[in-house]
């Protein structure tokens, strides 16, 4: 890799000032490449969701675009929408899986 390449393939490299305004963090932030792929997921996947269980459910949404495009900003695009997707349903059943008692 040459001096000015980027080991950042899929992400670009949010601003420091946007990022604090929302974000109390000095470390830099990155965002997907591919964050419409996320968005139209979890477009998806609420519209499944309240299909399916009866009531909206708007967990992995941010100002600046879906939760996902975050972390890993890095996944490559054949895996943002399966990524997303399993996140938001972890989101969804948090209070559910908070609950449980393991013995």
């Amino acid at each position: 890799m040459g001096s000015g390449d980027s080991p950042f393939v899929h992400s670009d490299l949010v601003d420091r000032e946007e990022v604090a305004r929302v974000c109390a963090t000095s470390l830099p932030v990155r965002v997907s490449k591919h964050r419409n792929v996320a968005e139209r997921a979890l477009a998806d996947f609420h519209q499944q969701w309240e299909a399916e269980v009866g009531f909206i459910f708007q967990g992995g949404r941010s100002p600046l675009g879906p939760i996902t495009a975050f972390f890993p900003p890095e996944a490559k695009p054949d895996r943002v929408e399966i990524f997303t997707r399993l996140i938001e349903y972890f989101f969804a059943h948090d209070g559910v899986f908070a609950s449980l008692r393991v013995y």
